[in-house]
C-alpha cells in the first residue's frame, strides 16, 4: 500500500495535479513512520520535498528534503545521495542561497562521476551554470554549459542534450556570440520537434525571440514570441511571463505602444507568483518599455520594486540604472538622473572587471546594447 502512494503521488504529478500529489507523499509519510519504514520514509520526504518545491513552497520542501539525506548518506546509497544533493542544491539556488547551491551541485558532480550516472551529472554541471549565470559570470558560467552539453551528448539522452544546447546557446546570444548562439539552438529546435517536446520547443522558441530582440532584429522577435506563447502550455508560467517581455519590447521600440503595455501587464502577473529572481526581470524589462512609452514615474516605481533582487547583478544593473536615470531626465529631476547614471557606470565598470577584455568586447558589441551604450553617453556626470 505505501509503494502505492508513491506510484499514484507520481502519477499526479506527471498531470499537474500538485494538490493531489502532496496528499498521496503526506499519507505515505504517515504510514511508513508508523511501521518503521526508514527506507520508505526518507523517499517519501523526497517526494513530499521536491512537490513543494515545484509549487515555490521551498522552505517546506527544503526541510522535507534535508530530513531524508542522512538516511541515503549513512546507508551507502550513492546514487539517491547524489540525486537528493541535486534537489537540495536547487533549493538553495531557488533561496538566493549561491553559496549553498554551488556545494551542493559540486557534490552532486562527485557523486555522480563515480557512478558515472551521467545524467544526474550534466544536471548538475547545468545548476552550476545557471548560478552563476546568475551572477553574471558569463564566461564561468559557459564553461559549465559547455560539459553539459558534453555530458548529455555522450549520456545519448536525447532531450537532455537539446536542454543543453538550449542553455549553452541561450548564453551565447546574451554575450553577443550571434553565430554560434543561433546554431545552438537551430540545432535544439530540430530535436524538439522531432522528439515533439512542446515544453522544450516553447523554450527554444522563447530563446531565439530573445536573439533577435538582441539584433534588433523586431519583426522576427514579436513572431517567435508569439509562437513561444502559442506552443508553451498555459500553465508554464516561466516561458509565458518571459515570451510577453520579449514581445513587450519588440513592440515599443516598433510603435506599438497599446500591445507593449498589454504584455508587460501580463508578463507582470504571471512573472509574480514565480520567484523574486523572475519577478525582478518582468519588472526590470516592463520599466525600460515604460521609458519608451513616455511612463517616467511608472517605471521609477518598478526600478524601486526590482532593485533588492538585481543586486549583485551587474549585467541586469547596469540597465536598470540607465533606466533609471532616463526616467529621471524625463521628470526633470537633474540630481536624481546624475545619481542614478554615475551608479549605471559603476556596475558597468564592475562587469568590465568580472569579465576578459575580448568577453566584455563582444558583449558591447550587441545592438540593442550599442542604442544603450550612446544613451548612457548622452546623460550627466
Amino acid at each position: 500500500m505505501i509503494r502505492g502512494l508513491l506510484d499514484l503521488g507520481n502519477v499526479y504529478l506527471t498531470k499537474g495535479r500538485h494538490d493531489d500529489a502532496k496528499s498521496c507523499f503526506s499519507q505515505m509519510l504517515d504510514l511508513a513512520r508508523r511501521y518503521k519504514a526508514a527506507g520508505l520514509e526518507a523517499r517519501a520526504l523526497v517526494s513530499l520535498g521536491s512537490v513543494h518545491m515545484q509549487t515555490k513552497e521551498t522552505d517546506q520542501g527544503l526541510r522535507y528534503v534535508e530530513e531524508a539525506l542522512p538516511f541515503f548518506e549513512k546507508s551507502g546509497y550513492l546514487r539517491e545521495t547524489a540525486q537528493v544533493s541535486l534537489v537540495i542544491a536547487r533549493g538553495r539556488q531557488d533561496k538566493k542561497d549561491y553559496e549553498g547551491a554551488l556545494r551542493g551541485f559540486k557534490k552532486t558532480i562527485g557523486l555522480s562521476s563515480q557512478l558515472q550516472d551521467l545524467a544526474t551529472l550534466g544536471q548538475a554541471e547545468e545548476g552550476i551554470g545557471g548560478v552563476l549565470a546568475i551572477q553574471s559570470r558569463f564566461p564561468e558560467a559557459l564553461t559549465h554549459y559547455e560539459e553539459f552539453c558534453r555530458v548529455s551528448e555522450l549520456s545519448k539522452n536525447k532531450m537532455l542534450n537539446a536542454y543543453a544546447l538550449l542553455n549553452s546557446g541561450s548564453l551565447l546570444g546574451r554575450m553577443g556570440r550571434y553565430t554560434e548562439a543561433g546554431e545552438r539552438l537551430t540545432t535544439a529546435k530540430s530535436m524538439a520537434e522531432a522528439g515533439a517536446y512542446h515544453g522544450l520547443l516553447a523554450q527554444v522558441e522563447r530563446s531565439l525571440a530573445e536573439l533577435a530582440l538582441s539584433r534588433l532584429h523586431l519583426s522576427e522577435a514579436r513572431e517567435r514570441a508569439v509562437a513561444a506563447m502559442r506552443i508553451a502550455d498555459a500553465k508554464d508560467l516561466a516561458v509565458q511571463a518571459e515570451a510577453r517581455q520579449v514581445l513587450a519590447l519588440a513592440s515599443a521600440l516598433s510603435g506599438r505602444k497599446r500591445e507593449a503595455e498589454e504584455a508587460c501587464r501580463q508578463a507582470r502577473q504571471m512573472a509574480a507568483g514565480m520567484g523574486a529572481l523572475m519577478a525582478s526581470e518582468a519588472l526590470l524589462s516592463c520599466a525600460e518599455v515604460a521609458v519608451k512609452n513616455q511612463q517616467p514615474r511608472e517605471a521609477l516605481d518598478m526600478l524601486n520594486q526590482a532593485e533588492r533582487d538585481l543586486a549583485g547583478r551587474p549585467e541586469l544593473e547596469w540597465r536598470a540604472w540607465l533606466y533609471a536615470a532616463r526616467a529621471s531626465v524625463a521628470l526633470k529631476d537633474v540630481a536624481g538622473a546624475r545619481q542614478a547614471a554615475y551608479r549605471s557606470r559603476t556596475s558597468l565598470s564592475s562587469l568590465e572587471k568580472l569579465w576578459p577584455p575580448e568577453v566584455y568586447k563582444q558583449y558591447l558589441s550587441r545592438p540593442d546594447l550599442q542604442l544603450l551604450q550612446k544613451e548612457l553617453a548622452q546623460l550627466p556626470h
